[in-house]
């Protein structure tokens, strides 16, 4: 079941290592199971990533299958 959905911000803070990014890791090492993104912020997140960390290792890792 999902106990928690991350929002762009909080995203941002992972992959940017921003204040609160150990928060969001503690969250996301639950799983899948338990962590939730909308589709929305996946689409803000590309976006935000192209604008602050273009060909960066974090944009990349962002977006790898």
């Amino acid at each position: 079941m999902i106990t928690h959905v991350l929002d762009t911000s909080a995203l941002l803070a992972h992959y940017l290592r921003e204040p609160g990014a150990d928060d969001v890791n503690a969250i996301l090492a639950r799983g899948p199971d338990e962590t939730g993104v909308s589709l929305i912020s996946i689409v803000e997140l590309r976006s935000r990533l192209a604008e602050v960390a273009a060909n960066s290792p974090e944009a990349e890792r962002a977006f790898m299958l």
